[in-house]
């Protein structure tokens, strides 16, 4: 990549689409999201469901540990991202190296050492995971920040990011869809070679698109990050806002970490039901969007974020009883109801099935606020910031949203596998069971703690006024 001077005034239709750069995203997504739905149940599935390679204590501390990497890789990578002087620019050369790497470490984590638990294969995923994350810092980080140094104005930044954002949720859609399916036909190893080829495709277009791009110079900011870190976790709204969201995010994870073992042992689906009934909850997820932002703007961010916080809680206590209510659910299966005789419809309760596309189809709609509200909220975040501090500190503001995340990733990740040490299975169902009451209590504390967020409609036009 070339510097360039910018080039502020020109026309929309001059200005370069960058749809392989966008599309770069798809691969993003697709491998960001195979460990998120596929490590736990792989290493320590349902009994008869495959092998075990790790009970779920053991999968926990090493997805745990793996976390504890990759909550501490992005400043670091993107601190030296930003001092690089290279022919290809400042992006390039870390993209690079962490596409084949992130390739690599993803497959590697679907072939354990050993064909039983063991320390070995702890110490493997453990390794192998942070391995993983850290390859994906390498390349998304510079991905992400690569983007005002190729588009000329703020409409051409906005237009860029969405597609970026559209691809994104297409990978998404590809995993949820294919993933379970795929791997019940092929296994899990060959499986997740197959979406790395397809990520790694959709790399190679984008760092091929960049290669030829004019790029930009944006200085890095000088800034210390502690002070400005402290001023941040000073601020009301900022701290109301990382507890409460970061107490939603749990809940959240856990219901995607869990979701498996719901649809195959409370279910009783097979492993295909499991992206079946995810794709659904994506699909409501996508076409509740405009909803939420027209709800948004007339209600505020606060009000639909709360109610998608009490709305969780209130389904997640649903998650705690379904399979456990013969009287409503009755005892005919779909096969008996419908005739249909697919996807284990002999024994599949009717009523259970048509409870579980009730929750994820609610989870969906609830999920959609989710998707869309947080970086709308942390925008406000940081005008707030700099209407009380005067000086923006947009990096440092989003930055710990996202280490916040990752904590909370992690979070829900130790309290799956605390619960599911319980009974994971048809014959003990019990740890399934009370994970949906743990992501209930997660919501419903996120709900208290969001109350005390100060930011609602009128807060910016209320703090002029008190200025004046």
């Amino acid at each position: 990549m070339s510097d360039a001077d910018p080039q502020e005034k020109a026309p929309a239709a001059a200005q370069p689409a960058y749809l392989a750069y966008a599309a770069g995203n798809a691969g993003v997504a697709i491998l960001r999201q195979i460990p998120a739905f596929f490590v736990m149940f792989f290493y320590c599935p349902p009994v008869g469901a495959g092998t075990v390679y790790l009970e779920a204590q053991q999968a926990s501390l090493a997805i745990f540990l793996a976390k504890l990497v990759d909550s501490v890789t992005d400043p670091v990578v993107g601190y030296f991202s930003d001092r690089t002087n290279h022919r290809w620019g400042r992006r390039l050369p870390f993209m690079m190296a962490g596409a084949p790497l992130w390739i690599l470490f993803t497959i590697l984590l679907f072939a354990p050492p050993t064909p039983e638990p063991s320390t070995l294969n702890l110490i493997w995923l453990a390794a192998v995971l942070a391995l993983n994350f850290t390859a994906m810092t390498l390349f998304h980080i510079p991905y992400v920040a690569v983007l005002p140094e190729i588009t000329r104005t703020p409409d051409h930044t906005l237009r860029v990011a969405s597609k970026m954002g559209v691809f994104f949720i297409a990978g998404v859609l590809l995993v949820l869809a294919a993933g379970f399916p795929l791997a019940g036909q092929m296994g899990f190893a060959p499986a997740m070679g197959v979406f790395s080829v397809i990520a790694g495709a959709a790399f190679l277009g984008a760092m091929g698109q960049l290669f030829r791009a004019k790029q930009v110079p944006v200085p890095a900011r000088k800034d210390p990050l502690l002070r400005t870190t402290l001023d941040a976790l000073k601020q009301r709204p900022f701290v109301a806002y990382l507890v409460g969201h970061s107490l939603f995010m749990i809940g959240y994870y856990l219901m995607l970490i869990a979701a498996p073992y719901f649809v195959q042992v409370i279910v009783g689906l097979p492993l295909s039901g499991v992206g079946v009934l995810l794709l659904l909850a994506m699909v409501v997820a996508i076409g509740a969007a405009p909803l939420v932002e027209r709800l948004a703007r007339r209600y505020e961010k606060k009000a639909v974020m709360l109610a998608a916080m009490a709305g969780f809680a209130a389904l997640y206590v649903f998650w705690f009883f379904v399979g456990k209510l013969p009287a409503l659910e009755g005892t005919s299966t779909v096969f008996e109801v419908t005739g249909f005789d697919k996807l284990n419809a002999q024994s599949v309760r009717f009523g259970v099935l048509c409870e579980a596309f009730l929750f994820f189809g609610f989870a969906g709609l609830i999920a959609s606020v989710q998707m869309l509200l947080p970086n709308a909220i942390v925008a406000d975040l940081v005008a707030y910031d700099r209407n009380v501090t005067g000086i923006s500190h947009e990096a440092v503001i989003y930055g710990l949203q996202g280490a916040i995340e990752k904590f909370a990733v992690m979070g829900s990740v130790g309290i799956s596998g605390l619960c599911l040490a319980l009974g994971k299975d048809a014959a003990n169902p019990a740890g399934i069971h009370l994970i949906g009451l743990a992501s209930a209590g997660c919501c419903a504390l996120g709900f208290l703690v969001f109350l005390w967020y100060p930011l609602g409609k009128g807060w910016q036009e209320r703090m002029e006024a008190g200025r004046r």
